[in-house]
């Protein structure tokens, strides 16, 4: 079986993908083919990245793909989601531009890592053409919306949900598996088009800022395989037990797992991120004293990861649940 790892990036992305890329190299062993999605740039053909990756035996591959015409998108992030760029929308087109050359691939966003090795053979999509996991914030009811008073409430993801006959089973697009052998030429096509539909109005949240993962949802609605948590544990909830022991780390929001930050970084991800950065001829980062840094902010976030292991409960029911 031929599989493959995507990444898509842009070049203010580009530092970051570079090293989870890079520590993908050190964590996998099943696949050994990676393709870098680039938006508006093309790194040299002797970057650190692939003189890395050819000493570790993976085939790497950066390949352009067109960038988007940014007064001409019909949306633009604002607020707690100006940090995304409208290279997320072109996910969908990376994926189906591969779709004919393998088997198998999982697409991945540029601030994750993986811990372990993942076995994209051993998926059992169960005839789904994609699988994923849950949107722990959205769907756990962690997400919060500010109105123009600046006061905060929660989101109503679910009466939204309910009134617009959307499925509340809702994934996160920053990792997607895919079996090419159920892929077909109408997603693309219908991905672009709830793209235009969600600039006027989202079905799923008021104030979205998530304008390519909703589009995602809608595509493969009631139609994708859920993969367990631990498949893209979420950074909401970093502070919880089960961050410790995520096979794939997600580090959703403004703040990702580069630069080092000792309150938010721990032993784990910053070992693997100095093995990545070795590996790019990059100086090590962290202290001896970090891992102290590290526990004062989890007990000083004490209180919210009540409410965050409340949040992953809700999450676990929906699984067994009918989507």
């Amino acid at each position: 079986m031929k599989t493959a790892l995507l990444f898509l990036t842009d070049e203010r992305g580009y530092s970051l993908t570079e090293q989870a890329v890079a520590a993908a190299i050190v964590t996998q062993k099943t696949t050994r083919h990676i393709v870098v999605s680039c938006v508006g740039f093309m790194p040299p053909d002797n970057s650190r990245l692939a003189v890395a990756a050819e000493k570790q035996g993976f085939n790497l591959e950066f390949r352009a793909i067109s960038k988007f015409d940014e007064g001409k998108l019909p949306y633009r992030a604002e607020g707690a989601h100006a940090h995304v760029t409208s290279a997320a929308l072109l996910k969908m087109a990376a994926m189906d531009s591969i779709a004919g050359e393998f088997d198998r691939a999982v697409y991945l966003d540029g601030d994750i890592l993986l811990m372990e090795d993942v076995n994209i053979e051993k998926i059992d999509f169960e005839d789904y053409p994609v699988a994923a996991v849950y949107d722990i914030a959205t769907v756990g009811g962690m997400s919060t919306e500010v109105d123009a008073g600046g006061n905060i409430s929660k989101s109503d993801f679910y009466d939204n949900c309910v009134k617009n006959g959307r499925s509340p089973h809702y994934f996160n697009s920053g990792v997607i598996a895919a079996d090419f052998s159920k892929w077909q030429d109408n997603f693309i096509v219908n991905f672009n088009s709830f793209v235009g539909a969600h600039s006027t109005n989202c079905d799923y949240i008021n104030k979205c800022g998530c304008m390519d993962q909703c589009a995602w949802n809608r595509v493969f609605e009631r139609s994708w395989k859920r993969l367990p948590l631990m498949m893209n544990f979420q950074a909401c909830a970093m502070f919880s037990e089960r961050w410790q022991y995520a096979a794939i780390r997600h580090y959703v929001g403004r703040a990702k797992f580069m630069p080092f930050k000792g309150w938010r970084n721990d032993a784990r991800d910053t070992r693997l991120i100095n093995q990545a950065r070795q590996l790019l001829g990059l100086p090590p980062v962290g202290a001896g004293w970090s891992h102290f840094v590290r526990a004062l902010n989890v007990w000083r976030n004490r209180r919210q990861n009540i409410l965050t292991c409340e949040a992953i409960s809700r999450v676990e029911k929906m699984y067994a649940e009918k989507m």
